[in-house]
């Protein structure tokens, strides 16, 4: 603060800083995704050197992304899912956008080919890792039931879940040892139903036995699911019968403030009515299902 001259901003950011300004922060600054140019904009008396805040800038962190395709299909590349989305100030994501403009140019094949030049061959790398280990992951025994829930982007890992099954089993002709469930979401049937071709194939081929989807921002009734949840209830009895197999694995990908933690609270709840216990028994099965590795999400915020 020694760089703000008004004391009216002076006091304010000393508020942000202090512990008693922590709901204040939370609610003015990370509920709203104000950067360090947002700051110096709102606080213009704030006139800190280049120096300093160059000094004090984070490094950008790794953005994770699940991969949506099986190394048997695809062994020398992978592919991954994103959504390009702006903020309430309508500024783009930072790691969305820019791959997006990496990606952007090969989309068309007369570009591509216009483009074609011994030169900047390093334009378009992208620096990536592997995690080396994840929980994460399909079953060993591709035949254990799965019950994969992933609206939106979430449904990345289980494309790669399914064309990893479908690989396997191509040469098999009983594909009713199979028994897995996706219940997909999205907003709009005709906008942005992602991979719904792949989605049916794997339906009518039966390595995908059960498919559920529904669309939040289609015109809704009381006989409509909305969300992913609603999908959920609809089929309680027989998601949680099967749930409490010794084999079966429950998947959860996609958005942590509000979708995971909204789909965890209904199945608790429709274990407790299912099988007749308490919400507390029912946590504790999940609890339980979780140590042993058949309950795996993969959230972010």
């Amino acid at each position: 603060m020694e760089y703000t001259t008004n004391t009216t901003e002076k006091r304010r950011l000393e508020e942000f800083c202090s512990k008693e300004g922590s709901d204040e922060y939370n609610k003015h600054i990370l509920e709203k995704s104000v950067c360090l140019l947002d700051l110096l904009q709102s606080f213009p008396s704030c006139k800190p050197p280049l120096s300093l805040i160059v000094e004090h800038l984070p490094r950008l962190m790794p953005r994770a992304y699940s991969i949506a395709s099986s190394p048997f299909v695809h062994p020398n590349s992978i592919r991954i899912v994103l959504n390009l989305v702006q903020d309430s100030r309508g500024r783009d994501g930072i790691c969305t956008s820019w791959l997006y403009e990496k990606a952007r140019h090969l989309l068309d094949l007369t570009t591509q080919f216009n483009a074609l030049t011994l030169q900047n061959q390093e334009e378009n790398m992208i620096p990536i890792f592997l995690r080396k280990y994840s929980k994460f992951r399909i079953p060993v025994n591709l035949t254990s039931p799965l019950i994969m829930i992933g609206p939106g982007t979430g449904v990345a890992p289980f494309i790669g879940f399914l064309e990893h099954i479908k690989k396997q089993w191509d040469n098999e002709n009983n594909l009713s040892s199979l028994d897995n469930t996706l219940l997909f979401g999205c907003r709009f049937k005709d906008k942005d139903y992602i991979f719904k071709d792949d989605l049916k194939l794997y339906n009518n081929r039966k390595v995908l036995n059960k498919l559920m989807v529904c669309f939040s921002r289609e015109s809704y009734t009381a006989e409509n699911e909305k969300y992913v949840q609603d999908l959920f209830k609809k089929e309680k009895t027989v998601l949680i019968n099967k749930l409490m197999k010794s084999d079966t694995f429950l998947f959860i990908c996609g958005d942590a403030l509000n979708m995971a933690r909204e789909v965890h609270e209904v199945i608790v709840d429709c274990i407790s009515e299912v099988q007749g216990i308490s919400k507390e028994e029912a946590i504790l099965f999940l609890k339980n299902l979780e140590k042993e590795g058949r309950y795996v999400r993969d959230v972010w915020r």
